[in-house]
Protein backbone atom coordinates (compact mmCIF):
# COMPACT_ATOMS: atom_id res chain seq x y z
CA UNK A 1 0.00 0.00 0.00
CA UNK A 2 1.48 3.11 -1.09
CA UNK A 3 1.20 6.24 1.42
CA UNK A 4 0.29 9.74 -0.29
CA UNK A 5 1.82 12.76 1.26
CA UNK A 6 0.86 16.42 1.28
CA UNK A 7 2.60 17.52 -1.11
CA UNK A 8 1.07 15.22 -3.54
CA UNK A 9 -2.38 16.03 -2.37
CA UNK A 10 -2.44 19.37 -0.94
CA UNK A 11 -5.58 20.56 -1.10
CA UNK A 12 -7.32 17.34 0.83
CA UNK A 13 -6.90 17.03 4.50
CA UNK A 14 -5.34 13.89 5.98
CA UNK A 15 -9.15 13.38 8.23
CA UNK A 16 -10.85 13.02 4.71
CA UNK A 17 -8.72 11.30 2.77
CA UNK A 18 -9.09 7.42 3.02
CA UNK A 19 -7.19 4.64 0.57
CA UNK A 20 -8.66 1.54 -0.99
CA UNK A 21 -5.87 -0.43 -2.66
CA UNK A 22 -6.60 -3.86 -4.45
CA UNK A 23 -4.11 -6.31 -5.70
CA UNK A 24 -4.38 -9.79 -7.35
CA UNK A 25 -2.18 -12.05 -7.79
CA UNK A 26 -4.08 -13.34 -10.92
CA UNK A 27 -5.29 -12.15 -13.88
CA UNK A 28 -7.95 -8.98 -13.89
CA UNK A 29 -11.40 -10.74 -15.41
CA UNK A 30 -12.82 -7.95 -17.76
CA UNK A 31 -15.93 -7.50 -14.80
CA UNK A 32 -13.05 -6.28 -12.71
CA UNK A 33 -11.55 -3.77 -15.03
CA UNK A 34 -15.08 -2.18 -15.30
CA UNK A 35 -15.36 -1.99 -12.22
CA UNK A 36 -12.07 -0.27 -11.67
CA UNK A 37 -10.51 -2.82 -9.87
CA UNK A 38 -7.13 -3.77 -11.50
CA UNK A 39 -4.21 -5.45 -10.54
CA UNK A 40 -1.96 -3.18 -8.68
CA UNK A 41 -4.04 0.17 -9.32
CA UNK A 42 -4.80 2.13 -5.82
CA UNK A 43 -8.34 3.77 -5.89
CA UNK A 44 -8.78 7.42 -3.76
CA UNK A 45 -11.91 8.48 -2.47
CA UNK A 46 -12.73 11.53 -0.19
CA UNK A 47 -15.22 11.78 2.29
CA UNK A 48 -16.13 14.99 0.49
CA UNK A 49 -17.22 13.53 -2.82
CA UNK A 50 -19.33 10.61 -1.47
CA UNK A 51 -21.28 12.54 0.52
CA UNK A 52 -21.98 15.31 -2.05
CA UNK A 53 -22.92 12.41 -4.47
CA UNK A 54 -24.86 11.16 -1.84
CA UNK A 55 -26.94 14.25 -1.49
CA UNK A 56 -27.10 14.81 -5.21
CA UNK A 57 -28.82 11.33 -5.56
CA UNK A 58 -31.33 12.07 -2.91
CA UNK A 59 -31.94 15.76 -4.60
CA UNK A 60 -32.90 13.83 -7.89
CA UNK A 61 -35.18 11.31 -5.88
CA UNK A 62 -37.05 14.43 -4.39
CA UNK A 63 -37.00 16.15 -7.50
CA UNK A 64 -39.27 13.59 -8.90
CA UNK A 65 -41.66 13.91 -6.93
CA UNK A 66 -42.19 17.42 -7.73
CA UNK A 67 -44.39 18.97 -9.82
CA UNK A 68 -43.25 22.26 -11.39
CA UNK A 69 -47.06 23.06 -12.89
CA UNK A 70 -48.20 23.27 -9.15
CA UNK A 71 -45.47 25.27 -8.65
CA UNK A 72 -45.94 27.75 -11.39
CA UNK A 73 -49.58 27.81 -10.24
CA UNK A 74 -48.64 29.24 -6.95
CA UNK A 75 -46.12 31.49 -8.02
CA UNK A 76 -48.82 33.05 -10.95
CA UNK A 77 -51.67 33.34 -7.62
CA UNK A 78 -49.24 34.66 -4.97
CA UNK A 79 -46.77 37.13 -6.84
CA UNK A 80 -48.84 38.16 -10.19
CA UNK A 81 -52.41 37.27 -9.83
CA UNK A 82 -53.39 41.08 -10.36
CA UNK A 83 -50.94 41.47 -13.70
CA UNK A 84 -52.75 40.58 -17.23
CA UNK A 85 -49.77 40.90 -19.49
CA UNK A 86 -46.13 39.36 -19.13
CA UNK A 87 -43.32 41.79 -19.05
CA UNK A 88 -39.54 40.50 -19.02
CA UNK A 89 -39.34 41.47 -15.75
CA UNK A 90 -42.41 39.25 -14.65
CA UNK A 91 -40.56 36.09 -16.22
CA UNK A 92 -37.52 36.91 -15.08
CA UNK A 93 -39.08 36.90 -11.46
CA UNK A 94 -40.94 33.94 -11.93
CA UNK A 95 -38.13 32.05 -12.87
CA UNK A 96 -36.29 33.55 -10.08
CA UNK A 97 -39.45 32.25 -7.52
CA UNK A 98 -39.08 28.87 -8.90
CA UNK A 99 -35.56 28.52 -8.43
CA UNK A 100 -35.90 29.59 -4.85
CA UNK A 101 -39.19 27.57 -4.57
CA UNK A 102 -36.85 24.27 -5.45
CA UNK A 103 -34.29 25.37 -3.05
CA UNK A 104 -36.85 25.94 -0.31
CA UNK A 105 -38.04 22.40 -1.05
CA UNK A 106 -34.91 20.82 -1.26
CA UNK A 107 -34.40 22.60 2.03
CA UNK A 108 -37.17 21.24 3.43
CA UNK A 109 -36.50 17.67 2.12
CA UNK A 110 -32.86 17.73 3.64
CA UNK A 111 -34.27 19.00 7.15
CA UNK A 112 -36.82 16.09 7.13
CA UNK A 113 -35.07 13.19 8.56
CA UNK A 114 -35.21 15.11 11.69
CA UNK A 115 -39.22 15.15 11.50
CA UNK A 116 -38.62 11.35 11.23
CA UNK A 117 -36.84 11.18 14.32
CA UNK A 118 -39.79 12.91 16.04
CA UNK A 119 -38.82 16.94 16.15
CA UNK A 120 -41.44 18.57 15.76
CA UNK A 121 -41.85 20.93 12.29
CA UNK A 122 -41.66 24.26 14.05
CA UNK A 123 -38.45 23.16 15.60
CA UNK A 124 -37.00 21.71 12.21
CA UNK A 125 -38.17 25.04 10.84
CA UNK A 126 -35.57 26.75 13.60
CA UNK A 127 -33.09 24.87 12.36
CA UNK A 128 -32.63 25.98 9.17
CA UNK A 129 -34.22 29.37 9.86
CA UNK A 130 -31.23 31.55 8.56
CA UNK A 131 -31.38 29.37 5.10
CA UNK A 132 -35.08 30.30 4.90
CA UNK A 133 -34.45 33.82 6.05
CA UNK A 134 -31.58 34.49 3.45
CA UNK A 135 -34.09 32.99 0.48
CA UNK A 136 -37.06 35.51 1.24
CA UNK A 137 -34.79 38.38 1.52
CA UNK A 138 -32.94 37.47 -1.70
CA UNK A 139 -36.79 37.12 -3.11
CA UNK A 140 -37.96 40.43 -1.94
CA UNK A 141 -34.78 42.42 -3.50
CA UNK A 142 -35.23 41.03 -6.43
CA UNK A 143 -38.42 41.95 -6.96
CA UNK A 144 -37.70 46.08 -4.64
CA UNK A 145 -34.98 45.90 -8.06
CA UNK A 146 -36.74 44.66 -10.51
CA UNK A 147 -40.24 46.73 -9.72
CA UNK A 148 -38.78 49.47 -8.46
CA UNK A 149 -41.10 49.40 -5.11
CA UNK A 150 -41.17 51.95 -1.98
CA UNK A 151 -40.95 50.56 1.71
CA UNK A 152 -44.75 50.01 2.00
CA UNK A 153 -45.10 47.49 -1.05
CA UNK A 154 -41.96 45.54 -0.07
CA UNK A 155 -43.10 44.95 3.29
CA UNK A 156 -46.14 43.13 1.04
CA UNK A 157 -44.05 41.14 -1.27
CA UNK A 158 -41.82 40.20 2.30
CA UNK A 159 -45.05 38.80 3.44
CA UNK A 160 -46.18 37.01 0.45
CA UNK A 161 -42.99 35.63 -0.09
CA UNK A 162 -42.53 34.28 3.35
CA UNK A 163 -45.55 32.28 2.87
CA UNK A 164 -44.55 30.85 -0.80
CA UNK A 165 -41.32 29.92 0.92
CA UNK A 166 -42.77 28.27 4.15
CA UNK A 167 -44.64 26.39 2.18
CA UNK A 168 -42.69 24.88 -0.47
CA UNK A 169 -40.58 24.04 2.58
CA UNK A 170 -43.60 22.20 4.07
CA UNK A 171 -44.01 20.02 1.22
CA UNK A 172 -40.23 19.75 0.89
CA UNK A 173 -40.24 18.30 4.49
CA UNK A 174 -43.42 16.65 4.16
CA UNK A 175 -42.20 14.31 0.97
CA UNK A 176 -38.90 14.18 2.87
CA UNK A 177 -40.27 12.39 5.96
CA UNK A 178 -42.48 9.86 3.63
CA UNK A 179 -39.60 8.75 1.68
CA UNK A 180 -37.48 8.25 5.52
CA UNK A 181 -40.49 6.26 6.56
CA UNK A 182 -40.45 4.38 3.79
CA UNK A 183 -36.76 3.67 3.95
CA UNK A 184 -36.47 5.53 0.26
CA UNK A 185 -33.72 7.87 1.36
Amino acid sequence: MTCLTNLELPFIPDICRYEISVSMDTKSTKREEKRGVVMGMNVIFTLGEKRKEKQWKYQRSMLRTLSINDMKKDVQRRFFAHEMEETVSQLYLQDFCLDVGIDAFLLGAEFARFGYYGEPEFVVMRRCAGEINMQIDQTVAQFVAWLKLDEAQAEVYKEVATGYIYEWWRQGFDEGRKRHQLKLH
